[in-house]
């Protein structure tokens, strides 16, 4: 019954963001298995979980998409081209790197299947934009991959409320944050500040004034409601990576442009206003931070930066070049710090130096700023018929950037983040915007069948 309800709410999400065609729905289902309908089982950390129901489910259903992906590939004449394209090589470069290295895991089979599961993200966003990305706006593909992750959300509403076992727990201080067996709180609230960050750019772009006559009152209204949603749900979930991640990509999706004109005095009294409020609000604001810890706690951000000290200190120059193996933070497996054994580092690239070394460090960090460079790039041309598009493209983008932080990214555990980055970056590196099609690369002139249309709710941009 809980499967069954996932992948509903999966498929009202593609169809409140106006998908009509397989490519998208794969990409929509995708998310259903970061989440874990087990009280007792989790991910799949070792052999032993395979024999459980709920990583069974997860295998399977991933599985399921990446063959239709695949398929997707297979039929396409155009998918060598950007798999092995330039910009393409720095990701099947340390796909092939953190392979060579494998045995160093201690499970190498579970380690092999969560480096293949990385390759599929990248291999479902070649597909994506093989099938059906060259024919579709940038507004339109962003709209999509943004609102696939609506269904975290609105699976935390329902099982906080059907399973609170499964999606909430009360932490030492005594305090309620949803983010449990379900979903990691950290991927939860990452998912909402993406959703948001769309929300508040469609709805800056529809009440525009320039673009009054070309708006209905659905494109108006609708974002409002995943907004409130998961703005409500990223101060259950108590994440505050994901609210300065949020902060982040709101600052730069109502940066003024241009000269100095109007707009950029009510940017300062905007800011002026919500500095205002929050000192107002400031014992509040310090409440939900600090979640019943010390300030000393957050200044090092959860234990985390001596963490931190203490793989660089003492694991990094065992093997500086190769690493300890894929999803290894020690030859053993784990790393012993602080009185337990830490399996995660809790920061993307630190990561990608212990378990990968150097050589997966430089790679990591080469695909990241590839894909920032790109999208900033882009977000630069102001002028351009889709420069809404383009700012939150660029907002995406450093979100990714700075959640690698703290929290899951681009590389280690597979996690939502990492899949919108890998879905999103043949997108990136292959968007142009030529006045003689919808704001995409067309290299094929006869689109697939699995080609989207517009949806009514949600016009693409000319």
């Amino acid at each position: 019954m809980d499967i069954l309800i996932a992948l509903c709410i999966a498929s009202l999400c593609c169809a409140f963001a106006g998908v009509r065609n397989g490519a998208y729905g794969l990409y929509f289902v995708s998310f259903v298995p970061f989440i874990s309908l087990s009280a007792v089982e989790g991910g799949l950390t070792s052999t032993a979980g395979l024999g459980g129901d709920n990583v069974l489910f997860k295998l399977c259903l991933r599985a399921v998409c990446t063959l239709g992906f695949l398929v997707l590939l297979a039929r396409s004449k155009q998918s060598h081209a950007y798999l092995f394209r330039t910009t393409s090589l720095p990701v099947l470069a340390l796909v092939g790197w953190a392979l060579a290295w494998i045995l160093r895991s201690q499970s190498p089979w579970v380690s092999l299947f969560r480096l293949l599961e990385l390759f599929s993200f990248f291999l479902g966003g070649v597909a994506l934009w093989v099938e059906v990305g060259r024919f579709q706006s940038l507004r339109t593909l962003l709209r999509w991959h943004c609102l696939a992750l609506w269904t975290l959300p609105l699976l935390a509403i329902w099982f906080a409320f059907m399973r609170p076992d499964l999606a909430q727990h009360t932490d030492n201080a005594e305090l309620t944050r949803w983010g449990h067996k379900l979903l990691n709180a950290n991927s939860l609230g990452f998912a909402c500040t993406i959703v948001s960050l769309w929300a508040t750019s469609e709805l800056r772009t529809a009440w525009d004034p320039k673009r009054r006559t070309q708006e209905s009152w659905k494109t108006r209204i609708l974002p409002m409601v995943p907004l409130l949603v998961c703005v409500g749900v990223l101060l259950m979930a108590r994440s505050r990576t994901a609210m300065l991640t949020l902060s982040l990509g709101q600052a730069i999706l109502w940066w003024p442009r241009g000269a100095i004109s109007l707009r950029h005095i009510r940017f300062a009294v905007s800011i002026l206003l919500v500095g205002t409020l929050l000192v107002w609000q400031r014992e509040s604001v310090q409440t939900w931070m600090l979640r019943g810890e010390s300030v000393e706690a957050l200044a090092s951000a959860t234990g985390r930066t001596d963490l931190w000290s203490d793989l660089l200190a003492d694991q990094v120059p065992r093997l500086p070049v190769a690493g300890a193996g894929y999803l290894m933070l020690s030859e053993a497996g784990g790393f012993w710090h602080a009185g337990r054994v830490w399996t995660n580092a809790h920061n993307t690239y630190l990561f990608a130096l212990v378990s990968a070394g150097v050589v997966g460090l430089a790679l990591v960090l080469t695909i990241v700023a590839l894909a920032w460079w790109t999208s900033f790039r882009l977000a630069r041309e102001w002028r351009a018929a889709d420069a809404g598009a383009r700012t939150l493209l660029f907002a995406l983008q450093s979100v990714l950037l700075a959640t690698s932080i703290t929290g899951f990214g681009v590389f280690g555990f597979p996690n939502p983040a990492m899949f919108l980055f890998y879905s999103m970056y043949v997108l990136v590196l292959a968007y142009k915007n030529p006045a003689a099609h919808h704001g995409s690369v067309v290299a094929d002139p006869k689109p697939s069948r699995f080609a989207a249309h517009h949806h009514p709710m949600h016009p693409s941009l000319p």
